[in-house]
This record gives C-alpha cells, structure tokens and sequence, in this order.
C-alpha cells in the first residue's frame, strides 16, 4: 500500500513538473501555486495515517489547477517536431511534415491530447508515443488545404476535415 502511493506521489511530481513548465511558459499566474503544491509533494509525510489524506488534498488541488489551466485558448505551434501537453489546444498553420509526440499525462484527470492543422501537399503526419485507433476505422487521407482537428483520448482519435 506505501509503494503504491510513493509510485503515485513520484507520478505526481512528474506532472507537476510539466504543469509548473507549462504555466511557466504559457499560463504565468499559475506557476507560484503549482510550485507551492510541489514542495508540498516533495515534503509529505508518508505515515500510514497522514499518507492518504495528504494525498488527497494534494490530487485534489492539483486537478483543479489543471482543470483551470485550459482555458481554450490555442497554442500556436512554430515547429513540425513538436511534444503535446495534454488539455491544451496546439494549433499549426499549414504544414507539409508533422511528428507529434504525446507529453505526459496528468494524474487524475482525462488527458485529451488536441491538434488543429493545414494539410499541404503530399502531407506527412507522424504521432508518436500514441497507439491510435481512429475513429471510423483508418487514419484520414490529408487533402492538400484542408483543416484537419484532432481529439484523442485514451488512445481513441476523433478528427473532423472543414
């Protein structure tokens, strides 16, 4: 019961890892917060008694904060080799090549990993780190100037062509 609760505390601290990078670069109002339920996490108590209230609280503060952090506003996207945030909107213009690679996931909490892009001619669309199976059956065939939009859930892509 303690080493499923140390795993958990240690995957804990990963995400928020990712949160305070992600809040530091995107959502900077956040980072103080994150960084104050961090040190918490790397200072609990892990008693048999304390152990699982303290974790609690903090899973519980640490799904509000990232539940906040999406706000849908878009993260433009300037690379064509880029690792996704899950719960945040990454956006591209048109593209030729895209290798996405899925970030970690956030405990707790339903990890939605989204993508909006411009397929150019002959497109090439990589996503690595995922076992997708796509909605409908196949992987959509990218068509030169159409937008493609991307939801993907455990492992499950959803897509729409406009």
């Amino acid at each position: 019961m303690i080493e499923e609760q140390i795993e958990k505390l240690k995957s804990l601290r990963e995400s928020l890892d990712w949160a305070i990078d992600l809040a530091e670069n995107q959502l900077p109002e956040l980072k103080s917060a994150l960084q104050e339920i961090k040190d918490k996490v790397i200072t609990i108590d892990l008693s048999p008694v304390a152990k699982e209230e303290t974790t609690q609280d903090i899973l519980s503060a640490v799904n509000s904060i990232a539940t906040s952090m999406y706000k849908g506003v878009p993260v433009v996207s300037q690379t064509t080799d880029a690792t996704i945030a899950p719960n945040v909107w990454n956006v591209w213009g048109e593209v030729t090549s895209l290798n996405i690679t899925k970030g970690t996931d956030i405990y707790g909490i339903v990890n939605n990993y989204m993508v909006r892009f411009t397929a150019g001619e002959g497109c090439e669309v990589n996503f690595l780190g995922f076992t997708l199976q796509w909605y409908g059956g196949d992987a959509p065939e990218w068509a030169a100037g159409s937008t493609y939009e991307i939801s993907i859930v455990d492992n499950i892509a959803l897509w729409a062509e406009f």
